[in-house]
Formats: structure tokens, C-alpha cells, sequence
């Protein structure tokens, strides 16, 4: 699929999650096959916003998604409930969890089941959805490049004049990860460059900094270089150990000749990728 170019845009805020708090009740589980990590979680997020339910908490790690409250009354008695969602590639699973009936002592653990009606509405139909975008190449590109759970991927970052672009990335044999940049100088003067910060998040949370690995520019060793106009240098980091097959997401802090500290982000990097004039 063609890459999508990244706007700049407000992030939903995503608070990471311990699976186990949980309560599920008797309604049964939907679970649907064939869905691919580089787009699985922005076709529920699509699906869920199609249906009119929030997103509230997501762990990639953990592989699950969270709705915000669902409320519905039933013969004049509050209920709410959560749609969790759980991926383990390449199947997603859609159940009912915490779900609950207000009463003058508070809230309860409801029982039994929901009603047909309530269940199609809040299980099927966004099961059904996730399996109609899955199927449609077109809807993908859609849910992909509009999430704001996961931000598209662009492999171009700018900062002050000097372009930084992905050229390739991938892991070895070793489970080694390394991300090349070809860092270009569109200036008419020199530039000097330093890397100060970076790092790697396997989880997609903004309070989180993730991994830290090498980083060296080539051929000169060190976090500091200097460009001439329109010179173009290699950039790497490297990390010892990736099991995933994408990188959600990968900061870094770029020191400039104006001595602000830029703060750049790529998001959601396919693994292996090796750059296309097309990205």
C-alpha cells in the first residue's frame, strides 16, 4: 500500500492497560480471522467510530483495546459496559467486558446476558465492520491514513533545512534493528547537527520513552555532525534485540545551528522497509 503522509494532528490520549481488570460476563465472543499487524488496530479504531463507540484504553503490547463507557437504560435502570478488543495476530477478538447496572447502592456486576438487540449493536455490528473494511483495500488506506490511534507513516522529517529520510530498516538474523537515514543539507550554509535523545516505543503511550539503542553517524563515529551545503550524510541507530514487526513509534531529539531542540517523531514504520520515491 501507497505510504501515507503524516499531519500533523492531536493524538487521542491511550493509557496503557493491565488486561486482568477486566470482567467478562456469559455474551459470547466474536473473533475475526486474517487481519494484519501494519493495519489490524486501525480498522477496529475505523470500525468502533463507524458504530459511535469511543476509544479509551490501548496497549499495543498487550494487544488490546478498550472502549470508553457504552450506556444504555433498561426498563429505567442505567447499564454500561466496555467492548474490549483482543489481537493476536492474525485474529481479532470483539467481547463485552465490565458490564454493569446502577442501583442505590452503586454500580454492580450485571448478570445474564444482553439483550439480542444490545448485542448486535455493540458486539456484531463492529465485528461485522472490522470484517467489511478488512475486505476492502480501499476502506484500509482510509482507516489507516485517518487514525489517530496510530499515526501514519511518513519517512521524511525536516528540521531546520535538513532533511532527514528513512532509507531503510530492518532486523538480522540476531533480532538486531537498524533504522538508516540519509541526512541531507538544503541550506546555503554549513549545518551542524546533534542526536542528543532517541528511542524506540514498542508501546504507543506519549508518558512512555521507550528503548534506547546506538546511534553513530558514517563515516564520521559520534552524535555530532557537520554538513556543507547540499552534502548528504548517513545517519544510524540500532537497537540489540526487536520482535516486532513494526515500530509504532521513533523519537528523536535533533540540537540544530539555532540551538533548539527539536523533538521528531515517525510513526508506525514497517518492518523490513527499504524507501520508494512513491512513501
Amino acid at each position: 500500500m501507497k505510504k501515507i503522509k503524516l499531519f500533523t494532528t492531536a493524538i487521542i490520549i491511550l493509557l496503557s492497560i493491565q488486561t486482568h481488570a477486566q470482567i467478562f460476563g456469559n455474551d459470547p465472543e466474536i473473533t475475526i480471522e486474517g487481519l494484519q499487524p501494519e493495519s489490524a488496530w486501525q480498522i477496529a479504531e475505523m470500525a468502533m467510530l463507524d458504530n459511535s463507540i469511543s476509544l479509551e484504553k490501548f496497549s499495543m503490547k498487550e494487544g488490546v483495546l478498550i472502549s470508553g463507557w457504552i450506556e444504555w437504560t433498561a426498563i429505567a435502570i442505567q447499564n454500561h459496559a466496555h467492548l474490549y478488543l483482543k489481537y493476536e495476530a492474525p485474529v481479532m477478538t470483539v467481547k463485552i467486558a465490565d458490564r454493569q447496572y446502577k442501583s442505590a447502592d452503586g454500580w454492580s456486576e450485571a448478570v445474564g446476558n444482553l439483550s439480542k438487540k444490545k448485542y448486535k449493536e455493540y458486539v456484531q455490528n463492529v465485528a461485522d465492520r472490522i470484517t467489511e473494511i478488512s475486505k476492502d483495500p480501499g476502506l484500509i488506506e482510509t482507516a489507516v491514513k485517518n487514525s489517530k490511534l496510530i499515526l501514519a507513516f511518513n519517512p521524511v522529517v525536516l528540521v531546520e533545512g535538513v532533511e532527514f529520510k528513512l532509507i531503510k530498516a530492518g532486523t538480522d538474523a540476531n533480532q538486531k534493528l537498524t533504522l538508516e537515514f540519509a541526512v541531507h543539507n538544503k541550506n546555503s550554509g554549513e549545518a551542524k547537527i546533534r542526536i542528543p535523545l532517541h528511542g524506540f516505543k514498542d508501546e504507543v503511550n506519549p508518558n512512555i520513552t521507550g528503548s534506547r539503542g546506538n546511534v553513530k553517524w558514517i563515516p564520521k563515529a559520534g552524535l555530532d555532525a557537520i554538513l556543507q551545503p547540499d552534502e548528504t550524510q548517513t545517519l544510524t541507530f540500532e537497537l540489540s534485540k526487536w520482535e516486532m514487526s513494526s515500530i509504532p513509534e521513533f523519537d528523536f531529539r535533533v540540537l540544530s545551528n539555532s540551538d533548539e531542540l527539536h523533538n521528531m517523531s515517525i510513526f508506525s514504520i514497517p518492518l523490513p522497509y527499504s524507501y520508494s520515491p512513491n512513501d
